[in-house]
């Protein structure tokens, strides 16, 4: 697997369960950022992207056996926690959520 230029990390998403689940753990006096993202749910659910805080995506619906790609963005990154937080995936039931997530500590 290659990293993207814009990334520092790269992390496995493997969740099953509802609620708030750490991605990349929070950093005293940094954001982390979401450069690129892919990820496919095995049964209907909301996913969303918080920092323990705010919520930092709105629930995106996903049916069972679909997904989504977050590639290159002509930004540099998708979204940005707050300053010492992590950036979490929240699932709002009970299922298979797994993919690759790439971020950059700034």
């Amino acid at each position: 697997m290659t990293v993207p230029r814009a990334a520092q990390g790269s992390v496995a998403i493997n969740v099953t369960t509802s609620g708030d689940h750490a991605l990349v753990a929070a950093v005293t006096g940094r954001c982390i950022r979401l450069v690129q993202c892919g990820l496919m749910a095995a049964a209907a659910v909301g996913v969303k992207f918080d920092d323990g805080t705010s919520d930092l995506t709105g629930p995106f619906p996903l049916g069972a056996n679909t997904g989504f790609v977050l590639g290159p963005s002509t930004l540099g990154y998708w979204l940005e926690t707050g300053v010492g937080n992590p950036l979490n995936i929240n699932l709002s039931l009970n299922t298979t959520v797994a993919g690759v997530l790439f971020y950059a500590l700034v």
